[in-house]
């Protein structure tokens, strides 16, 4: 909470949330007006918090509500906000219709199919049967981020249908339900490594204060061989960007690498042989922020009122912060019977 935002709440100030929690960040203003419960508060350092939302944090913890503060009375360090986080009770944590631990899910009941989504908060590959409480025995994926829909092997076990899936971090899926079998290409998250086309190059860790500072968009290039074999697809991967890539390979735009699981499918622009990649990397704005704030006014590039870095804040990590790499998938298209 605080009456500074947007200029003053930035995500890369906030202490480290725990796995699995949801969060929000209010204005006094939000904080008072809004319908939503939490579980906790935490209030910003510094923060401009007006009398009336100060009275009411007051009630909330006369109520017994965790309100957490910078400060004289309670540092908001990350051993703390861990041991508040364990002392609190998830009411909005569905019971167990979906059986593993850390995923996220909620569940949508619809009259022909019920709707799963799927979220896996942590940093680690996951892979599991989920067990699903519905009555419809067939299973279907689709990803959020294209629409694309595929088969999953499901099975009913005794109330409920049961299907493995596999998510790779911050990854998260639509699983849907129904009595309606589709003739579509089956889930398969295999991937072989083919070639490995531009290495990690972190812009923040450069001697030059241009590239170590900067803020926008850079175009890095790279040609690679390969042997195109028929009836296979070829993906383009990438961990970790900062912030975002836009990917042309051949001269045709195949997508954006924004959001896990950060991977494009380019076999319609691949070709046997030569192949030129271009990734046009932007990150944010904050870096070149904390560059100019060492600089006099008549240097700098950029402004913000009120000044919102210094030059002491860190940096956000940017551009390749993990190798590019072609990898393949041998995918009939088949149905989950």
């Amino acid at each position: 909470l605080g009456n500074d935002v947007p200029m003053k709440l930035l995500t890369h100030r906030l202490p480290d949330i725990p796995v699995g929690t949801d969060f929000d960040v209010a204005t006094d203003h939000g904080f008072l007006n809004t319908s939503q419960q939490y579980a906790a508060y935490a209030v910003a350092k510094d923060a401009l918090l007006s009398c009336e939302a100060r009275m009411r944090l007051d009630s909330l913890k006369n109520n017994g509500v965790p309100v957490f503060e910078y400060g004289e009375r309670i540092q908001l360090n990350n051993l703390q906000l861990s041991k508040a986080h364990s002392s609190i009770t998830h009411s909005s944590t569905p019971h167990s219709s979906i059986s593993f631990p850390f995923a996220r899910f909620h569940q949508r009941h619809l009259d022909k199919a019920d709707i799963f989504f799927i979220y896996n908060p942590t940093q680690q590959p996951w892979r599991d049967t989920l067990s699903l409480r519905t009555t419809f025995c067939n299973a279907e994926l689709w990803t959020p981020t294209d629409g694309k829909r595929y088969a999953l092997n499901a099975k009913r076990n005794n109330d409920r249908t049961e299907a493995e899936i596999s998510l790779r971090p911050g990854e998260s899926c639509f699983i849907v339900t129904t009595d309606t079998r589709a003739e579509l290409p089956l889930w398969n998250t295999a991937r072989r490594h083919v070639a490995t086309v531009c290495e990690p190059s972190d812009w923040t860790k450069s001697t030059n204060p241009d590239t170590r500072f900067f803020s926008g968009t850079k175009d890095i290039t790279a040609h690679f061989n390969l042997d195109k074999q028929a009836g296979k697809k070829y993906y383009i991967q990438c961990d970790s960007i900062g912030a975002l890539a836009e990917v042309e390979l051949n001269g045709h735009p195949v997508g954006t690498l924004w959001c896990s699981p950060m991977e494009l499918d380019i076999t319609a622009a691949l070709r046997s042989g030569t192949n030129s990649l271009t990734l046009r990397i932007s990150n944010v704005n904050i870096n070149r922020l904390i560059g100019d704030a060492a600089l006099p006014s008549e240097k700098r590039t950029s402004f913000s009122f009120p000044e919102i870095a210094k030059l002491t804040d860190p940096l956000v990590p940017s551009g390749l912060l993990a190798p590019v790499v072609i990898s393949e998938e041998a995918s009939p298209c088949i149905s989950s019977r």
